[in-house]
């Protein structure tokens, strides 16, 4: 509701707000502030084509009648002559005869024509100070000096006349009760600048007239469409006192449709207004609704994310624990053939060794025996088994096989075995999630990759150096975040580019479009 509250030029809550004939409302300040001669330009350069209210919506209002020039008044005036006027901003420039202020209204651009009083003519917002003083004291209901130059100290009274709230210290040195500021009303401080305490019998909330202090507003004047008090009927009110009603009265005729609406054409539009309100209440209401269950719809699926999430921590802890136990029964299969392997190498040297004792052994006779023929005296045995003892020795030399061969076997490993961890270790640095989900109520697909991309030929186009390629997820599969998605979520394809010189293919991602644009053609 702050926003209704603030003026649209200064953007502020409201202070002393005064209603333009537009129905917008501003500051009396502001609108002093805004208020030019009508052959000077506007302070305001908003274009009237983009203000929230258009001369449309304005005439909904019944500001403007559809058969009149665009020219209504509202008049505060002693004399028959209107005291302002209104009218649209595409008039040509030439305001009504006597019109010496004009405002342009900063919301619907409208522009607002005053005799010499100007601004002040507008009457005062009364419920838009009351509702912007219920605000304030709902908001704050301790009231600060406005004075004071550093910390703001709590504010003992207000100067009806300066609309000023003071502390103790700054009333004594900005307000002294002498001169002309003796004859100043001060009271308690509250949110509107009117004090109860400075009228007597005056009811509390009564409104006074500004142009007569002192003074209660008891009256409606229905052709101004301002509230006045006694004198100023007898005064600038004296031209139409058919047209002035008790305020009581006034204000029960205007909240009650059956007394208000004086005619049918205006009984008509307010109800078309009541119910293009009614409907427009309704739609509003319908979103609040349906925003209201999309929040709990997301909270709802912010607790779901938390038990998803701890079942996929389960699911993890599971498979992993499922891994350890295939690795560490592989790493039994693996020790047991590391064991067999040795015994095995163990069981082929001792044979080995078995094998080289028994040729030593034959060796070492044949040596001695041969040793033992060079001691022989008796030249005819000598001669006799000479020859023999000759291939013999020679024969037994060759089958060692020489040096070569003992120094092979000693380079050679005893185990020929070493564990390849490698794949292993690629596999669990690949261990990671994969992006394949089945949606609500869909059952589960395979964790593979989704089916190759379907072309669009109808949005594929070919323009100069340049090719368009659209296309589409496979049956069964939608691109994330896509209505009616079935099937497993795509977040996107990945597309690579040749650059057509033999390099690597170059990485362009896309979600359903590409276009890719070719070098210019050599000549």
């Amino acid at each position: 509701m702050e926003d209704e509250l603030r003026c649209p030029n200064c953007k502020e809550l409201f202070v002393e707000p005064v209603l333009l004939p537009c129905w917008h409302a501003l500051c009396l300040a502001c609108a002093v502030n805004l208020q030019a001669p009508p052959d000077s330009p506007p302070e305001s350069t908003a274009d009237s084509a983009n203000a929230p209210g258009s001369d449309q919506e304005a005439d909904k209002l019944s500001i403007l009648s559809e058969t009149d020039s665009g020219v209504v008044c509202s008049s505060t005036s002693t004399s028959s002559r209107p005291g302002s006027y209104v009218g649209t901003p595409g008039n040509g420039g030439f305001p009504p005869s006597g019109g010496t202020l004009c405002l342009s209204c900063p919301v619907c651009q409208k522009t607002v024509y005053f005799d010499e009083g100007g601004a002040h003519n507008l009457p005062k917002y009364r419920a838009m100070q009351h509702i912007v003083d219920k605000y304030q004291e709902s908001r704050n209901s301790r009231l600060q000096c406005q004075m004071c130059e550093g910390e703001p100290r709590d504010a003992t009274v207000a100067c009806e006349q300066c609309e000023v709230l003071y502390c103790d210290a700054c009333r004594e040195s900005c307000h002294p009760k002498r001169g002309p500021l003796a004859t100043h009303n001060l009271g308690p401080p509250r949110g509107s600048w009117q004090s109860s305490g400075s009228k007597g019998s005056r009811p509390e909330g009564t409104p006074i007239c500004n142009d007569h202090n002192g003074e209660a507003v008891t009256l409606y004047c229905a052709l101004c469409k301002i509230a006045i008090c006694a004198l100023c009927l007898r005064d600038r009110h004296a031209a139409h006192p058919h047209d002035v009603l008790p305020l009581a009265a006034a204000c029960k005729a205007q909240k009650t449709f059956e007394k208000r609406l004086r005619n049918e054409e205006s009984k008509q539009m307010l109800e078309k207004t009541w119910t293009e309100l009614s409907q427009n209440l309704q739609q509003l209401s319908e979103r609040a609704r349906s925003t209201t269950e999309f929040i709990q719809r997301l909270k709802g699926m912010t607790d779901k994310v938390h038990e998803e999430c701890v079942a996929l921590e389960e699911e993890v802890e599971d498979r992993v624990t499922n891994l350890v136990s295939l690795l560490q029964a592989r790493k039994s299969r693996l020790i047991e053939a590391a064991r067999q392997t040795r015994e095995a190498r163990v069981r082929s040297l001792r044979d080995q060794v078995t094998r080289c004792a028994t040729h030593l052994q034959t060796t070492t006779a044949l040596l001695t025996f041969c040793i033992e023929a060079l001691k022989e005296t008796d030249s005819a045995a000598f001669l006799q088994i000479g020859g023999m003892l000759s291939v013999r020795a020679a024969t037994a030399a060759g089958s060692w096989g020489g040096a070569e061969g003992v120094q092979e076997i000693a380079r050679l490993p005893l185990l020929d075995l070493t564990l390849d961890d490698k794949p292993l270790r690629r596999a669990i640095d690949q261990l990671t999630f994969v992006q394949l989900k089945p949606s609500e109520g869909e059952e589960r697909f395979p964790t593979a990759a989704p089916g190759a991309p379907l072309l669009i030929p109808e949005e594929c186009s070919a323009e100069n150096n340049s090719v368009t390629v659209a296309w589409q997820p496979p049956p069964g599969h939608g691109i994330m975040g896509c209505a009616g998605q079935r099937g497993p979520a795509i977040e996107g394809y990945l597309l690579e580019l040749d650059d057509g010189c033999g390099g690597e293919f170059r990485e362009s991602r896309h979600d359903r479009r590409c276009t890719v644009a070719a070098r210019p053609f050599a000549r």
